[in-house]
């Protein structure tokens, strides 16, 4: 027999959640490595990876595969459509040069599932948006005066000043 000391009051690991519900999460892109095609080695893309930061799913892992760098001309422009949409979500402007200028920022990621006979239902990050902010931002009240107010052409009797 084998002693296993097993505790099944324990909540399982989050990293082995195959595929999250189709929705919208909160996430932060922890790493964009830039790797090699194996089918074609002139192309290049980032391999981004996410992890969802609150809700149930908080914890899991998404990726996303940014096909930046590749001689396809549609592929190249469907990767800056998708780049333009994550910069656009954290208020990047201006000249991205490295993609881990997005790192440890907060996403919404929009998530559906696909599925094929080889790999089974798979997550599919499909757009990017502003995170909504969970605290409201409080409406300023005016401010009324307490002291009344003294004209400077007087003093505090009053009187025309000297």
């Amino acid at each position: 027999m084998g002693i296993v000391m097993f505790d099944t009051t324990q909540e399982p690991d989050k990293s082995l959640v195959k595929t999250v519900p189709i929705g919208e999460y909160t996430a932060m892109l922890v790493s964009s490595d830039v790797l090699v095609s194996k089918k074609n080695p002139e192309n290049k893309y980032a391999n981004m990876k996410w992890e969802i930061v609150s809700g149930e799913y908080a914890g899991v892992c998404l990726y996303f595969m940014l096909h930046y760098w590749n001689v396809n001309p549609k592929t190249k422009a469907w990767a800056e459509k998708h780049l333009r949409e994550m910069c656009a979500a954290v208020g990047f402007v201006g000249l991205l040069n490295d993609t881990a200028e997005l790192h440890s920022k907060l996403f919404n990621l929009h998530v559906t599932i696909e599925t094929s006979e080889k790999y089974g239902d798979q997550n599919k990050i499909i757009g990017w948006s502003k995170v909504k902010s969970s605290v409201e931002t409080p409406i300023a009240t005016p401010v009324t005066r307490t002291t009344p107010t003294v004209d400077p052409l007087q003093n505090m009797w009053g009187k025309p000043g000297q």
